[in-house]
């Protein structure tokens, strides 16, 4: 008999138990390389946007009291592209955590095939279980639970919230941002004022 032909006959002799456990098993493989490579996905995405955040802002911050100051309208360009990318790094978590959530809903739906009920991690995680469960929910808070995905989403909320803030503070008080004729002109105005006083004997 041919290597391949008893290789059929060892599947066919299975029971349908067997191959539904061992279909599942390489379902759930490949799901949770999924998972972890749409987190992995987020989480690098999120940390360039947030760098890339942080460098314009010291820019900025940096360049406030500057001759660059005077330009409001460069400073203003600037708070639009910085607003921009928190938009996109919203979109990346809020996109990141479904792609995620939905991959985990995939291995809560096969975990008890393949683990039976030794294992039920995806059936009883935190994340679901405060609709699912939520006395279970209360429990995971009480131990500690905190999602750090829904960290990652209301970071990137305030940051598109510190955008628009700063980028409204630029272009309704651009007489705020000093530069050196600002500083200059009082000092000149000074001198004038003191050359003009009478000479006292």
């Amino acid at each position: 008999m041919e290597p391949s032909n008893m290789t059929d006959t060892k599947t066919n002799s299975k029971k349908p138990e067997e191959l539904k456990k061992e279909q599942a098993e390489l379902a759930f493989k490949y799901l949770l390389e999924l998972r972890d490579h749409e987190n992995q996905l987020m989480w690098t995405r999120s940390n360039i946007l947030l760098l890339l955040q942080g460098g314009l802002l010291t820019f900025i911050a940096y360049n406030f009291k500057t001759p660059l100051g005077n330009n409001w309208p460069v400073l203003a360009s600037l708070c639009v592209f910085g607003l921009f990318i928190a938009f996109l790094l919203w979109r990346i978590t809020a996109g990141g955590s479904f792609w995620v959530d939905f991959w985990q809903s995939k291995l809560k739906s096969i975990e008890e095939i393949v683990f039976g009920n030794v294992v039920d991690l995806f059936r009883n995680h935190p994340a679901k279980s405060k609709k699912e469960n939520p006395a279970l929910y209360k429990d995971f808070k009480k131990m500690g639970y905190k999602s750090t995905r829904r960290t990652l989403r209301i970071l990137s909320a305030m940051t598109i919230l510190l955008w628009a803030a700063l980028l409204i503070y630029i272009i309704c008080s651009p007489h705020k941002v000093l530069n050196k004729d600002d500083l200059q002109e009082p000092i000149e105005n000074t001198l004038q004022q003191d050359q003009l006083k009478p000479e006292v004997f």
